[in-house]
């Protein structure tokens, strides 16, 4: 079976997709987009401890700079955040919750806008790669999807902005008071 027909591949695709989709333009209600961006964070997420575990073989192929998002495209997406969370777009978070008790670390400022538009940057490539239909590129594109950015990049980016959202798109909405 090839990587374009596996289950769990193509179900992430689609969940990166979704997720995507919600930075590429202005949300029309902001408290439906966050409860949306919620969902579609959690099931990318969901999906990923899915895919299949593919090593990068000696036909692996990198993905060429031009699947890249721009910095402009970054800053695009930082914006639909930041216009739609407004002052709701920053929390507070410790980086590594799980430290232990004794531990010096206090919470940090975090930006929501930063976590998702640097979750859009690690899937978004992957996805014009496989849409380009160069079935070369798909190993090296899942590979990327579960292996070093999920781990150590977009899966803390998405785990930091889920437990952030949820109050906004459960509790409080993005237009309340957020004291």
């Amino acid at each position: 079976m090839s990587i374009r027909e596996h289950s769990d591949a193509v179900a992430f695709k689609a969940a990166a997709q979704r997720y995507c989709a919600l930075f590429e333009s202005e949300p029309c209600d902001a408290d439906q987009w966050a409860a949306a961006v919620l969902s579609a964070l959690a099931q990318v997420y969901a999906a990923a401890h899915r895919l299949p575990s593919f090593g990068l073989g000696e036909d692996a192929s990198d993905i060429p700079d031009t699947f890249d998002v721009t910095t402009e495209e970054w800053r695009s997406v930082f914006g639909v955040v930041s216009r739609a969370l407004g002052q709701q777009e920053t929390y507070w978070a410790y980086f590594d919750p799980s430290e232990p008790r004794d531990c010096e670390e206090r919470p940090m400022l975090h930006s929501l806008a930063d976590d998702l538009a640097d979750i859009y940057r690690d899937l978004k490539p992957g996805l014009r790669a496989w849409e380009a239909g160069h079935d070369r590129y798909l190993e090296t594109i899942v590979y990327n999807w579960k292996t070093p950015s999920f781990g150590i990049d977009w899966g803390l980016h998405a785990v930091s902005a889920m437990r952030a959202l949820h109050p906004i798109a459960f509790l409080r909405g993005v237009h309340k008071d957020a004291s």
